[in-house]
Order: C-alpha cells, then sequence, then structure tokens
C-alpha cells in the first residue's frame, strides 16, 4: 500500500504526519485551507517535511477555501502560524511538486491514482474535504476507483461537536464537501469524534516526547501549546486528543476498529451545519464505514512506537 495525504497543517496534522512518515510508505501531499489559510497550510506541509527528513517527497497545493461557504480556520487552537509551540528553522523547503506544470491538487490526485496499480492506494483525508470532493467529482473513469483501497477521513461525529455542540470542524468547515464524499459510494471509512476522543495523551505524559530526538522535542511544543489551547475551552481536559493520528491509525489497520456500515449525510447550512446525520437505507445513498471502536491500549502503545524511528535522529 502507498499512502497519500491531504492535510491542513495545523498541529494535529503536523502529528499525524510524524507518525505516517514513520510507519507507512507516504507518496506525496496535498494541502487544504482549514486550521489555517491555505497557502499557510502548503508552506507548513513543506517545512514540516524538511523537519522530518523528507523533503523529497511532493507536496501540492489544493483549495484555499470550502466550495460554499466562507472559510472558518482556528487560529486559536492552533496559533496564527498553525504551528504556534515550536518555531521551524528557516531553509530551504520540500519540493512543491508543481515545478514544471503547475496543477491543482485535484488533478494531481488523478494523475498520481493513474501510476498506481489496482487497490494498492489508501488516502487520508485529516482535514476539510474539499480537495478530495472535487477530485472525486470530477473522476468518471470506473478503473481509477479500482486504485483506491480506501478513503479515511477524520472528521464528523454522531455524539455531538467541537466546533458547535453539533459539527467537527472538518465538517462545520466545508459540509457541502463532506456530504459529497459521503454519498460518493468511493470505499470511504470516517474516524470521527465518536472515537477520536476517547483516549489520547495524558498530560502529564507529554514531557517524554522530549525523549524522542530533535522531532520528538517539536512534538512536544506542539502538542503542549494544543493542549493549553484546549484547556482554556474545557478546563476538565485532562489528555491531548490525537484525532488525526487516530485516522493514520486507522488507515493502517482497520482491523484494529470497530466500524458500523451506515448510509450518513451532513447537515449543510442552518445551526446544525457540519453534523452527521443517519439517514435510511431505502434512501438509495451509498453506505460508508464509521467508526465505532477500537482498541485504545494498542493504539496508544502504536504511537509510541511510531516514535522510535525519531529517537536518534539528528
Amino acid at each position: 500500500m502507498r499512502w497519500y495525504l491531504d492535510m491542513d497543517p495545523g498541529i494535529d496534522d503536523a502529528v499525524a504526519l510524524a507518525v505516517a512518515l514513520a510507519r507507512g510508505p507516504v507518496a506525496g501531499l496535498t494541502t487544504v485551507a482549514g486550521n489555517v489559510q491555505g497557502p499557510q497550510t502548503f508552506r507548513n506541509a513543506r517545512r514540516l517535511l524538511r523537519a522530518f527528513g523528507r523533503s523529497d517527497l511532493p507536496v501540492v497545493a489544493g483549495a484555499e477555501k470550502p466550495l460554499f461557504h466562507p472559510l472558518v480556520t482556528a487560529p486559536h487552537i492552533h496559533g496564527e502560524s498553525g504551528l504556534e509551540g515550536y518555531v521551524l528553522p528557516d531553509g530551504p523547503d520540500a519540493s512543491d511538486g508543481t515545478k514544471d506544470a503547475p496543477i491543482s491538487a485535484w488533478q494531481w490526485m488523478g494523475n498520481a491514482l493513474r501510476h498506481e496499480s489496482e487497490g494498492n492506494q489508501v488516502w487520508v483525508a485529516t482535514g476539510p474535504l474539499t480537495n478530495v470532493a472535487r477530485f472525486l467529482a470530477g473522476c468518471a473513469d470506473a478503473d481509477l476507483r479500482q486504485r483506491v483501497a480506501a478513503i479515511t477521513v477524520m472528521g464528523g461525529s454522531l455524539v455531538g461537536g467541537n466546533v458547535t455542540p453539533a459539527a467537527e470542524f472538518n465538517f462545520y468547515c466545508d459540509p457541502d464537501a463532506a456530504d459529497f464524499v459521503l454519498a460518493s459510494g468511493w470505499p470511504v471509512r470516517v474516524v470521527g469524534l465518536d472515537v477520536t476522543t476517547r483516549r489520547g495523551i495524558a498530560i502529564g505524559d507529554l514531557p517524554r516526547l522530549a525523549s524522542y530526538g530533535r522531532v520528538g522535542e517539536m512534538l512536544r511544543g506542539w502538542l503542549t501549546f494544543y493542549g493549553e489551547a484546549i484547556a482554556r475551552y474545557d478546563q476538565a481536559q485532562d489528555q491531548v486528543h490525537l484525532h488525526d493520528v487516530l485516522a493514520v491509525a486507522a488507515a493502517a489497520h482497520p482491523e484494529r476498529f470497530s466500524w458500523q456500515l451506515l448510509p450518513l449525510g451532513v447537515v449543510r447550512d442552518g445551526e446544525r451545519r457540519g453534523a452527521v446525520v443517519r439517514l435510511s437505507a431505502a434512501g438509495g445513498r451509498a453506505p460508508v464505514e464509521f467508526a465505532v471502536g477500537f482498541d485504545e491500549e494498542w493504539f496508544l502503545e502504536w504511537f509510541w512506537q511510531s516514535l522510535e524511528a525519531y529517537r536518534d535522529a539528528g
């Protein structure tokens, strides 16, 4: 399997990227506006790849706003740069993947897919689904669909939200894209707040991150800032949730998760914008795999083991 990541870095995306690079054959990244503005997510992705020692990977900039709604960002959680808590040094960034023929992220997705063998590609989308929806809307080639093993999405919730009482941030940011992806009939797995808020890193364990080399020190800085930002809204919070890392884990080991096959929709406007709703099977919408549980002890051990790849890095 080869992984393609669609991200809006973002602190939680940065941690997920570090884990994905340690665990899987990542083939490339696309970026989307979400946690911060589009140009900043692109810059952050390039700088992260350099910091993590993978400047060889292509990065392609994608949508700078949702399909129909104005962009909503989260500087109060991630800082103005999107990566507050540890300042990355200046230097040459990773290749943007577009030097010879500038193309959109969704065009690049299609080109990458054509070079993959059947069922060999896994996408992990940890930001708003604008890029993914644009690609799926323009892809009428059934042969390309056969080359995708799964599109694993971090987003949504059936148990309440984190940006409004009803909605998770990624689905709230671009509800039209989220609804389109869930209705697409492609092999979609959804990892939402139903599972991502169950188990994270205990606040007291954050200093342990610094023992994993320079990358671990970065993660400690970012997640400390992230945890303190969350605590301003929830003083009872005793852990830092690894929302995007759990989506990477689900892409790598879906057998460690419990899934329900459900037809789902996303509310596009109004007070419940971004909320996930169950639909009747009689309505004809294709079901998606929705995560309802996972092996929590395994996940934490898997996360810490992933960081071993960076322990002795300079």
